[in-house]
């Protein structure tokens, strides 16, 4: 873990939310609330859905793009934890999808307004691209903060 970089970074540039919060513990909140957030939406389709005879096109597409999110959510925890640069801009780009799908599949599904459920899904589509929106602009500074942290480690082993 980056806990003696964390006491030791003094700097404003990493911080989010007022200052108040260092990027990489807000990215460990934010891997908890899209741990919830993906298992949640997987739920909610599969449930509202389970009775459906064929599963359809916009039943499957969110299930898969979710079970894909899942399969890779791992890369976030992981690198937040051992500190690899690689894993964090996996979950980065992972967010970064996720938070476009989001949007796409929010307004497809808000064209298909037919029953209460829809709206009530398109609604949780819109949360959940928000979140992911607010989770892409904390995991960016957290990418940057262990991109620096790297390059910081890597010149003064060169200094010696």
């Amino acid at each position: 873990m980056c806990l003696p970089e964390l006491g030791e970074d003094d700097s404003d540039e990493y911080d989010v939310c007022c200052g108040a919060l260092h990027s990489y513990v807000a990215s460990v909140f934010f891997c908890i609330i899209d741990f919830w957030s993906t298992c949640s939406m997987f739920f909610l389709i599969a449930f509202f859905h389970y009775h459906d005879d064929p599963l359809t096109w916009p039943v499957v597409v969110p299930l898969f793009v979710l079970y894909i999110s899942f399969v890779s959510y791992l890369s976030g925890p992981v690198g937040l934890y051992i500190g690899h640069r690689l894993l964090i801009a996996l979950y980065y780009y992972r967010i970064a999808v996720m938070f476009l799908f989001a949007l796409i599949w929010m307004v497809i599904n808000s064209g298909e307004r037919k029953t209460i459920l829809d709206i009530v899904l398109t609604v949780l589509w819109f949360l959940t691209a928000f979140t992911y929106f607010f989770g892409w602009y904390v995991h960016r500074r957290t990418h940057k903060f262990f991109s620096t942290r790297l390059a910081l480690t890597f010149d003064a082993i060169q200094d010696g």
